[in-house]
């Protein structure tokens, strides 16, 4: 199979790469700069030097996503489509950035692929999107955001509406949602920071509880999608939904370091982001925390990832399993 991935140097895109390659298949994949493709080269070596050789016939292209006379170009109708490209942010700032990358680069590459007739189209959304009210939300969960909610889910939904137009006109695609995604990539960013900073040690931990998945079992999931004849369907990827604080006790245990020990409540977090948001202006700096991000770490938002299990037999790699994993890897994958 011949795959066209997008976000070919983030999270998800390298591990899917990984697993691509592994079972023989082909993959064209865009990336941004040569740091980026830097970063997937070391996750390849730090998997054994088998997987480091397959890294050479991945087939890079330099490519803008909010080109489409670029993606007219490089597509082809029988490529199938992996959309992992995508910003994460709770920055206010990076609002009309995250409109771009979001909304408006999905909106480009589903009409080209309309136009071409690609043999499918994967969408990597975002459980951000699943803000129908319930005790757990899955894959009925779909709904508009409602308003004041953050700017990240929005963007999402609307590129996944973007995609469920696509369908209408035609396009064969499939939409996976998956939670926070688990990894080991680069420290300093998304999900991969957590560990970073729970390995210098934290003393503050907050009640919410969320959704988590390992990127290895993402990137299955987005091969058994591929291989199958599913199609004009949404899944919830979610392993287990665990608590802030007994996640990052995990990851506090693996590395050895004393347990957060100090409760955040809501008025401690309120001044905190407001502490940095000021810092922000003064220093001219990005917030460690936002006003979003501290309301997220309160929030008990549950998913239920089952139906893609029990409709492909999968099984979840435990969230236990695969902290170890990513804090074994930590050493191995040092970025300058």
């Amino acid at each position: 199979m011949e795959f066209f991935l997008t976000g070919g140097t983030g999270l998800l895109g390298t591990y899917f790469l990984v697993q691509a390659l592994e079972q023989g298949h082909s993959v064209t994949a865009i990336y941004r700069s040569e740091e980026s493709k830097q970063i997937t080269n070391k996750v390849f070596a730090s998997l054994g030097s088998s997987i480091l050789e397959k890294y050479s016939t991945i087939n890079w292209v330099k490519a803008n996503l909010l080109n489409p006379l670029e993606l007219d170009e490089l597509i082809l109708p029988h490529y199938t489509i992996v959309h992992c490209a995508g910003m994460v942010s709770f920055l206010p700032s990076d609002e009309q950035e995250m409109y771009k990358s979001n909304f408006v680069a999905t909106q480009n590459l589903v009409n080209v692929c309309i136009e071409k007739g690609v043999k499918k189209f994967i969408h990597i959304s975002s459980v951000s999107t699943l803000c129908k009210e319930a005790e757990i939300r899955d894959e009925n969960s779909f709904q508009r955001p409602a308003k004041g909610a953050g700017f990240y889910g929005k963007s999402k939904y609307l590129a996944e509406m973007e995609v469920w137009r696509g369908m209408q006109e035609g396009l064969n695609a499939c939409v996976l949602s998956p939670s926070i995604i688990l990894g080991a990539h680069d420290w300093n960013k998304g999900s991969s920071k957590m560990f970073n900073v729970a390995r210098k040690g934290l003393l503050f931990y907050t009640q919410g509880k969320t959704g988590f998945i390992d990127v290895s079992d993402v990137a299955k999931a987005i091969l058994i999608v591929a291989e199958t004849q599913t199609k004009q369907k949404r899944y919830c990827l979610s392993a287990e939904n665990i608590y802030y604080k007994d996640f990052f006790e995990k990851i506090h245990l693996a590395f050895g370091q004393a347990m957060p020990k100090y409760k955040a409540g809501k008025f401690l977090t309120a001044l905190y982001w407001r502490f940095q948001w000021l810092k922000s202006k003064i220093t001219n700096s990005a917030p460690l925390v936002t006003k979003e991000s501290a309301n997220t770490a309160h929030s008990i938002r549950l998913f239920n990832g089952d139906r893609f299990s029990i409709e492909f037999g999968f099984s979840y790699t435990p969230i236990d399993q695969s902290v170890a994993s990513i804090v074994k890897k930590y050493n191995a994958l040092k970025f300058d």
